[in-house]
Parts: C-alpha cells; sequence; structure tokens
C-alpha cells in the first residue's frame, strides 16, 4: 500500500474533520440531514453567504448554530488540546511511550484532590490542587529523570 504525501494527507484529514464535524451536527433528538447543516453553516461564512441562503426553518437554525456547532467545536478544541498536551510530554520526556498514566501525573493529580476533597475542602477547590499536585509530579519526574 502507497503512503500520501504529508500534504495531501493533511488536505485528507482536514476534509474527514469537516465532515465528521456536519454529520455528527446532523444526528441527535432532531434529525437534520447534513447537507442541510452545511448549508445553515455556510450561509453564516461572509464568503459563502451572499451566494448560499439556507431555507432551513429557525428551529433548524437555532440547534444548529446555538446548540450543537458550539458543543462539537468545543470538544474539537479540546481534542486537539489533548493531543498537544500528548506530543509535549512525549517531546519532554524524550520517549515515545511517555503518557500521563506512566509518567504517574495522573496518580499525582488523583492524589492532589483526594488531599483537597478530605482535608482543604474549604481552602482550596479541587481541580486547583489537582493541577498544583499533578505540575509537582510532573517536575519531580522531570528531575529524576535528568540524573544519571
Amino acid at each position: 500500500m502507497q503512503r500520501l504525501k504529508p500534504g495531501k494527507m493533511m488536505v485528507f484529514l482536514i476534509f474527514i474533520l469537516f465532515l465528521s464535524i456536519a454529520v455528527s451536527t446532523s444526528l441527535g433528538s432532531v434529525s437534520i440531514p447534513p447537507f442541510e447543516v452545511i448549508k445553515i453553516i455556510l450561509a453564516r461564512v461572509p464568503l459563502f453567504g451572499k451566494y448560499l441562503k439556507s431555507s432551513a426553518s429557525l428551529p433548524y437554525q437555532v440547534i444548529v448554530l446555538g446548540l450543537r456547532l458550539p458543543r462539537i467545536l468545543l470538544c474539537a478544541l479540546v481534542g486537539s488540546s489533548l493531543a498537544c498536551a500528548g506530543v509535549v510530554m512525549q517531546g519532554l520526556f524524550k520517549n515515545p511511550m511517555a503518557s500521563p498514566y506512566v509518567i504517574g501525573v495522573s496518580s499525582g493529580s488523583s492524589f492532589g484532590a483526594a488531599l483537597a476533597i478530605f482535608l482543604f475542602s474549604a481552602l482550596f477547590s479541587v481541580p486547583l490542587l489537582a493541577f498544583i499536585v499533578g505540575l509537582m509530579t510532573v517536575l519531580l519526574v522531570y528531575r529524576i529523570s535528568q540524573r544519571e
């Protein structure tokens, strides 16, 4: 099987991303055809808006633009952020197998959350202390990995 060149692969993956956004926006308790979703979204883009008028009803437009699309775009943003965080962790430790579970960040964050719940419930918020202890875990593991 022949591999795609990086440029063609990027175009293919972006196409798949937009296709999955259109399909997932059309699914739900109110089923909206995917082509109608695409027309609703493209009607809001200034480049296409003057040429393409969506004939969709107002409830469909509210469902797509007000409810489903923001959630789906937020999910795509969170997923790409997690992917970037994984790449940074693998680059920092110079280990392709590095993950939050292998390094111990997940356990450190869980310990920080448990500490916040049981001891400091009035002083610290749970996510804040989990983040601080997880960050301390990363720094500790990084310092240990620097020693030879």
